[in-house]
């Protein structure tokens, strides 16, 4: 038989458990409140990166407005910059129509970028004015000469946009093609109407 006296010790070792994981569970609560708060910070921040990461992508295509991809260039063994300038402004002329005084007015510079395929690379040309930008672009359907390419000048983020698109929807029913307006603007093209295409889910590269 138990005695009141070992009774009453059992009891309170009973209620120093009950107080030990009392204690236990106020701190699980408190480090899940914790984890809570960490994984809200983290929500938040990751939100504003989203958020200043596409403004700057904004504000890096608003500044390649006045610019233009050309592709099918060749690529002259040991090319300076001046030839590579009078390449561009051969076909602004000679494929394109324009006047040699309106070329030399509105051309402002031009440069390779990228890989080279079978001696062709990428030419970003970047004129005066994005007025006279958007004539080239409009037009460039009407060149003489097929194997140049003239497109939007897109930032690395909208080139993996279009891509992704391209990738995402290719085999849908409704969907034709994805690409990029004038202005760097990523769309895509349905069998009924034209979709523009903002953020989402772009890879980081």
């Amino acid at each position: 038989m138990v005695t009141k006296r070992e009774f009453a010790d059992l009891q309170e070792k009973v209620l120093n458990q009950e107080k030990i994981i009392n204690s236990l569970q106020l701190q699980v609560k408190i480090l899940d409140y914790k984890v809570i708060q960490i994984n809200a910070e983290k929500a938040f921040s990751s939100h504003i990166n989203t958020i200043l990461a596409e403004k700057l992508d904004d504000l890096c295509q608003y500044n390649r407005r006045p610019c233009i991809a050309m592709d099918g260039l060749p690529v002259e063994k040991g090319e300076s910059i001046v030839q590579i300038e009078d390449s561009v402004k051969a076909v602004l002329k000679d494929n394109l129509g324009f006047t040699e005084e309106t070329v030399n007015k509105e051309f402002d510079k031009a440069h390779r970028i990228g890989p080279k395929f079978y001696n062709r690379q990428q030419t970003i040309v970047k004129f005066r004015s994005h007025d006279f930008k958007s004539k080239v672009y409009n037009i460039r359907n009407s060149s003489t000469n097929s194997n140049i390419k003239i497109r939007p000048s897109l930032t690395k983020r909208r080139e993996d946009l279009l891509e992704e698109c391209t990738a995402s929807f290719t085999g849908l029913p409704l969907f034709h093609f994805a690409f990029a307006d004038c202005n760097g603007n990523i769309k895509i093209r349905t069998k009924s109407k034209i979709i523009n295409i903002q953020y989402f889910n772009v890879r980081n590269r």
